[in-house]
């Protein structure tokens, strides 16, 4: 699921018209979030998930020590449309490290971003400031592979154990 098909995650109609009866589903950081919640919604019709980099809550705090602060979100969220390119930049270097970008795969990604708009990517960054999965789910029952990476700078790995030992 991409950020273009986020919005109508709030659909019920949506999971039951746009996806085939049957499906594995797979997502990295937010699109693991949004595969989660899909899987939570229409258990019937997911036959598996795959997550990679994903927890059941992207920020810190309600119980939560690790993850991004809210705050950091927030700001992101209120500089965007002024500073989408310095935002981004950011986002894509900490996505990418240890490991540096070069300058064309770095302005590859940025206006690949940039494409899909300020108010999705805003959307985007809304849905990994509110969504909390993790009273829900010890109910899924779907089989289910967390792949999360030791020196992920954005999704701290023991957030992606915690999530594999609930599921």
């Amino acid at each position: 699921l991409s950020i273009r098909d986020a919005a109508p995650l709030d659909s019920d109609d949506f999971l039951q018209s746009a996806l085939p009866p049957s499906y594995i589903l797979a997502g990295w950081s937010l699109g693991g979030m949004l595969a989660l919640e899909a899987a939570l919604r229409q258990p019937q019709k997911v036959r598996g998930l795959v997550l990679i980099g994903t927890a059941a809550r992207f920020c810190s705090g309600s119980g939560q020590a690790e993850g991004t602060a809210a705050a950091v979100l927030r700001a992101m969220i209120a500089a965007l449309p002024s500073l989408p390119r310095a935002v981004l930049t950011e986002v894509f270097r900490l996505t990418a490290a240890p490991f540096e970008m070069t300058a064309l795969e770095l302005e590859a990604q940025l206006e690949a971003a940039l494409a899909l708009g300020v108010p999705h990517l805003q959307a985007g960054l809304r849905l990994l400031l509110q969504t909390d999965l993790r009273d829900r789910l010890p109910a899924l029952d779907v089989p289910t592979f967390v792949l999360h990476g030791e020196q992920d700078r954005i999704m701290p790995s023991v957030l992606g154990r915690a999530l594999a030992d609930v599921l």
